[in-house]
């Protein structure tokens, strides 16, 4: 079963609840408002990204207009595998993301995708209660972060472009892509046993420590990032590339950085998101 789960870092929690409840004293200066960034892999549309939203609108308005928390769906604020260290990092206030992609770093985070741990979202959504006593205290040591909620979006199910998927035999010949380890593991072990000619993609990121990239660096003042490691790297198989569409820009340079600057004096940044 998936798991979305709400996360925030725990400093802007504790915060907030004090700051509620007690008010602004009178004759005092109004702070201007606090803005929660949350971040999402959920596309824009969908309806949980509706939910949720309705469920951070109730919380702003507890707050009185102190706080707005607010939900970029799509990865807008980071890319899907960045979602937990831009929060870690406080890069991102918070965010609503799987967090079993993320069971290469954190085994345990991979709990509630355990293959046939539940036969039914019922049994799954009523264990949530004991998953969430194992996931704080690992979300708080080795993540900085603190788990406000979880919701379930279902079963898991391989789907195809191409033809329905119903049988091992249907399998044969597709790439299949998984979010997390242990459904990793299962579709090895189906490929495997079948005899299939599967393949089996891997985000190594999420899969991964990606704090292994600095094994591939050195003490040297002559070490070339982009000629030595990462010629390496992508030797290895270890490199992924994506398509990007939409504006970007670099800062090498001081005439690059006035070029920016200019952008944002003149509210032209492509790349402010957020109001």
């Amino acid at each position: 079963m998936k798991k979305f789960w709400f996360i925030v870092l725990a400093i802007i929690i504790v915060t907030g609840i004090f700051l509620i409840s007690c008010g602004e004293p009178e004759g005092t200066t109004k702070a201007p408002q606090v803005l929660i960034r949350m971040t999402t892999p959920i596309p824009p549309g969908d309806e949980f990204i509706t939910w949720a939203q309705e469920g951070m609108d109730k919380f702003n308005a507890r707050t009185n207009g102190a706080y707005k928390m607010q939900l970029f769906p799509g990865g807008q604020l980071a890319p899907f595998p960045e979602s937990l260290d831009v929060i870690r990092t406080g890069a991102v206030e918070g965010g609503m993301i799987p967090l079993a992609a993320f069971g290469g770093i954190v085994p345990e985070f991979g709990l509630a995708e355990l293959p046939f741990l539940f036969n039914n979202d019922e049994a799954n959504q009523y264990a949530a209660a004991g998953i969430m006593k194992v996931y704080d205290p690992l979300l708080e040591t080795k993540a900085n972060q603190k788990s406000l909620g979880c919701f379930s979006v279902g079963t898991l199910n391989i789907l195809s472009t191409k033809k329905p998927i119903k049988t091992l035999e249907d399998m044969k010949g597709l790439i299949v892509g998984c979010d997390a380890p242990p459904m990793t593991g299962l579709i090895n072990g189906l490929a495997s046993n079948s005899g299939l000619a599967a393949q089996l993609v891997r985000y190594e990121l999420l899969h991964g420590d990606w704090r292994k990239l600095f094994e591939y660096l050195t003490d040297d003042d002559n070490c070339d990032f982009e000629r030595g490691p990462l010629e390496k790297i992508a030797a290895e198989g270890e490199m992924m590339v994506y398509t990007h569409d939409g504006s970007w820009a670099c800062m090498d340079t001081y005439r690059d950085m006035e070029y920016l600057n200019r952008l944002w004096q003149s509210k032209r940044a492509f790349w402010k998101v957020w109001d």
